[in-house]
């Protein structure tokens, strides 16, 4: 059974979620980290704050995105069919399915083993990899996102954070931050800019925030 007194368990689990608004320094804080780092990174503007650092990393980026225009509804008031713009023709988003199988891969291989800290940067903008390829699955890519989509937006990367916080390795996570007035108590709160209750149940399970 283990003892409290035993530390290194506690410094081999230790993972951090840093929330912040844009140009905060979330992603530079990395530089404080000691060792070797490797980061899986989403944010397109995260690699001009960590030039120079010793980092390994993968870039997933956005996908061509269907920029054409869909109309909520399929017909309009006086009952005539409307047709969506296509003047583009975007692919198969495939950034979350590409961080996917590299994911799985590096884990079945250790390759996370020769790293002292392993970041994902950002939550927020990796959000919008799994809602690209879940509103495709769904047949909704480029419409607005429907409640079945939020649910299982939510539901995937509860599962990675949930993944990736029970290694035996130090994980560093961003995310941006939101900021809201409530109505009725007038007081403000800045959140993990994320979805639903993700915005409570990430935070959860990450040690340090």
């Amino acid at each position: 059974m283990p003892n409290a007194k035993e530390l290194q368990w506690s410094r081999d689990h230790l993972t951090f979620l840093l929330v912040g608004s844009p140009g905060s320094g979330k992603t530079t804080l990395l530089y404080s980290i000691p060792g070797r780092g490797f980061a899986y990174i989403f944010d397109p503007n995260s690699l001009a704050s960590l030039e120079g650092l010793d980092l390994e990393y993968e870039i997933f980026s956005p996908d061509l995105l269907d920029i054409n225009i869909h109309p909520l509804s399929a017909k309009s008031r006086d009952g005539k069919n409307i047709t969506p713009d296509r003047v583009m023709k975007p692919t198969a988003p495939t950034a979350y399915v590409k961080w996917e199988t590299d994911f799985e891969a590096r884990l079945r291989e250790n390759f996370f083993d020769q790293f002292d800290w392993v970041a994902l940067d950002s939550f927020t903008t990796f959000s919008d990899a799994v809602m690209d390829r879940v509103t495709f699955l769904n047949g909704r890519y480029g419409k607005q996102p429907e409640q079945d989509d939020y649910g299982a937006q939510m539901m995937a990367i509860q599962n990675v954070a949930r993944t990736i916080t029970s290694r035996t390795k130090m994980w560093i996570a961003t995310a941006h931050e939101e900021v809201k007035q409530d109505e009725k108590t007038k007081i403000i709160r800045a959140d993990p800019w994320l979805t639903g209750k993700l915005k409570i149940r990430l935070p959860l399970l990450f040690s340090n925030i």
